[in-house]
C-alpha cells in the first residue's frame, strides 16, 4: 500500500513510550538495512520471505523510545500480522487518514486511554492482521 498508516501509544490522553526492545524484537529480524539505522535510528524498511514489506518511520533516537510511528508501501501477510503484534503488545492504536476518522485497536482496555474528541468515528477492535487489510478496503 501507498498511503501513510499511523501506529500511536496514548495512556490517559497522552503519548506514551513504544520500547525500541518490543519494536525490534518484531521487526528487527526483517531489517533490510541495519546498518542505516547508525544514521537514522527511526526509520527502517523491512523484508518477508512471504513479499511482505514496508518502510518505517519513527521518533526512535538514541536511548529515546517511540510513541508513534508510520508505515507505508507495505502490505504483506507477514507484515500485517507483525503490525497487529506491535499494536496489541504495546496497546497502541492504527489509524490512517480517512473520511470518517476511526482507529483499530487490539484490548478492550485501549479505547478508554483515547480522548473522545480525537477520533469521530471511534475505534474497532480487530483480531489479527487480516483485520487490518478488511479495514483498510472498506474505508
Amino acid at each position: 500500500m501507498s498511503f501513510d498508516i499511523f501506529l500511536r501509544c496514548l495512556r490517559n490522553g497522552e503519548e506514551a513510550p513504544i520500547p525500541r526492545k518490543m519494536f525490534d524484537a518484531i521487526f528487527g529480524p526483517h531489517d533490510t538495512y541495519p546498518q542505516s539505522r547508525e544514521n537514522d535510528p527511526g526509520y527502517m524498511v523491512v523484508d518477508y520471505p512471504d513479499g511482505s514489506g514496508g518502510a518505517i518511520y519513527s521518533d526512535y533516537e538514541d536511548g529515546k523510545d517511540a510513541t508513534g510511528m508510520m508505515f507505508n508501501h507495505c502490505g504483506g501477510p507477514s507484515f500485517w500480522a507483525d503490525l497487529y503484534e506491535l499494536a496489541d503488545r504495546s496497546r497502541s492504536i492504527i489509524f490512517w487518514p480517512s473520511k470518517d476518522s476511526f482507529y483499530l485497536y487490539t484490548n478492550e482496555t485501549v479505547p478508554k486511554e483515547i480522548p473522545k474528541s480525537t477520533f469521530e468515528g471511534g475505534g474497532r477492535l480487530i483480531k489479527n492482521g487480516f483485520d487490518i487489510v478488511a479495514e483498510i478496503e472498506k474505508s
